[in-house]
């Protein structure tokens, strides 16, 4: 595993058993939404639904109200999760 991979995956670790909101950027393919799913799999919630969300489908006016963390420059493709 290469030395990013592992510091990844350390985060992983460090937020799934908390309830904190985590937001996950990268282009397109580079593995958002593998990680959200680690994520959700390592939390208290693994037994809840794991939803992923197309940042770029939801119209700005709506996301800014709905999503968190919309005040930054969104990629196309982001995963939220809360």
């Amino acid at each position: 595993m290469s030395d990013a991979s592992l510091k990844l995956n350390d985060y992983i670790e460090l937020v799934a058993p908390t309830t904190m909101s985590v937001l996950i950027m990268g282009e397109s393919g580079t593995g958002k939404e593998q990680v959200a799913k680690s994520i959700h799999e390592k939390s208290k919630r693994k037994g809840a639904p794991f939803v992923a969300v197309d940042c770029g489908a939801i119209p700005k006016e709506i996301a800014s109200s709905a999503v968190p963390y919309t005040h930054l420059t969104l990629p196309t493709i982001c995963s939220v999760y809360i």
